[in-house]
């Protein structure tokens, strides 16, 4: 559109006139809701120009006599390309670039496999033009979490090793080990029902969950080999060493500072497991799980 000063003088019409009346003119207003059923829709009455000549017939101020001034009057309008504002090179070459923008809540992975089948799509339908993805954030997200999945294997894979190289037993071992993956499957079940999806907050919660289901494991294994080995049965020495169990004279878990008593770490081949790292640390750590030599002996019913 280009504007004849001359013109607009002549006519007594302002360039901010003009401007005005433009955007009052294209421009698309609310138009109130309508419900159906139980669903309500937003309606919006259009008023965008369409055509060039629309634009031309726009009336941008009164003249003499109170004649209307229309566009076309003081300015001539024409279809053409607007000024490059930007330039867009892709491996060194003009193009055009395209920003897409998920809504909030959706899945960053799930929009970007949708967008390549539609960019496939496209290949197929105009396959004179080259269609090329710059860059995509779901590919980082994709090696973040295969990362996080690959961290909670290796833990479980370690944890066995570790376990099975301090307790010279498979069976312990193993017990420990079968309940990762069973924790793990029940744990998918549950964020499919309630809908959470497989992120690195999920997955990183899912891999401290691991953790701490070995530590409780070692404690619990520890709790119930003790027992055994005060000649109570299988049945009776798991039920008294699990926590909560009937007849147990403390509760087994890690935020517990009664759960395991130093001379039950020392006595048995699980203690071994969670002893001797915590021995060689020493600090807090130590005195707060080992407790002190006073202690101990008062646990065992002696004189300190």
């Amino acid at each position: 559109m280009q504007v004849d000063p001359n013109r607009l003088e002549a006519l007594g019409v302002t360039i901010d006139e003009v401007s005005s009346a433009l955007d009052a003119a294209n421009y698309s207003a609310p138009g109130g809701t309508i419900r159906r059923g139980r669903y309500r829709y937003a309606l919006r009455a259009l008023g965008e120009f369409q055509t060039v000549a629309e634009i031309g017939e726009t009336v941008v101020g009164r003249g003499a006599g109170g004649r209307l001034v229309l566009l076309r009057d003081v300015a001539r309008v024409e279809d053409g390309f607007a000024d490059r504002e930007t330039i867009a090179r892709y491996n060194g070459r003009e193009s055009v670039g395209l920003l897409v923008y998920k809504e909030s809540g959706a899945n960053t992975v799930q929009v970007a496999e949708r967008v390549d089948e539609v960019l496939e799509l496209l290949r197929q339908e105009y396959p004179e033009v080259e269609i090329a993805i710059a860059s995509s954030q779901a590919g980082f997200i994709r090696d973040a979490i295969s990362n996080v999945v690959q961290a909670l294997a290796l833990g479980a894979v370690l944890a066995f090793l570790v376990l099975f190289l301090f307790l010279h037993d498979a069976r312990y071992p193993v017990a420990i080990s079968l309940s990762i993956p069973i924790s793990v499957i029940l744990t998918f079940g549950l964020l499919y029902l309630f809908d959470v999806s497989l992120n690195i907050m999920s997955l990183g919660g899912l891999a401290l969950g691991v953790g701490m289901l070995v530590d409780n494991s070692i404690v619990v294994l520890e709790n119930i080999f003790r027992h055994r080995e005060r000649g109570l049965k299988p049945d009776r020495g798991g039920g008294r060493g699990r926590p909560g169990g009937a007849g147990g004279d403390h509760g087994v878990d890690v935020h517990d500072d009664r759960g395991v008593r130093a001379d039950h770490l020392r006595e048995g081949r699980g203690g071994r497991a969670v002893q001797g790292p915590v021995d060689r640390g020493g600090g807090l750590a130590a005195r707060l799980v080992v407790g002190s030599p006073d202690a101990a002996a008062h646990d065992r019913g002696a004189d300190p």
